[in-house]
């Protein structure tokens, strides 16, 4: 049996530097990745586009905001779970993931 199940990475301030550089090693290395950045659709829109031609999930967030997050977490959770198997949520601080033949 071969385990087909990456990481799943959300990582923030991803439109240049560390962050993008993190974010392209780990979805080269065959690993889901969710990029996190401010302004997708004007002042980063080459980064984003740049960042899925790679194989990265660009979702905008903006850490300052309680709203902007829990909206990138649950739409990367969303995104993950479809191919990967199912969550169960007890309690919304804590997601668990189980793996799917």
């Amino acid at each position: 049996m071969t385990d087909n199940l990456s990481k799943v990475v959300l990582i923030a301030g991803l439109s240049s530097g560390f962050g993008r550089d993190t974010a392209e090693t780990l979805a080269g290395a065959g690993h889901t990745v969710f990029a996190g950045m401010r302004d997708i659709g004007s002042r980063n829109k080459a980064a984003a586009s740049q960042l899925r031609a790679k194989g990265v999930e660009v979702v905008e967030l903006d850490v300052t905001k309680d709203t902007s997050v829990n909206a990138a977490v649950s739409w990367a959770v969303l995104e993950a779970v479809k191919t990967r198997g199912a969550i169960c949520n007890t309690n919304l601080s804590r997601w668990r993931f189980f793996k799917t033949e």
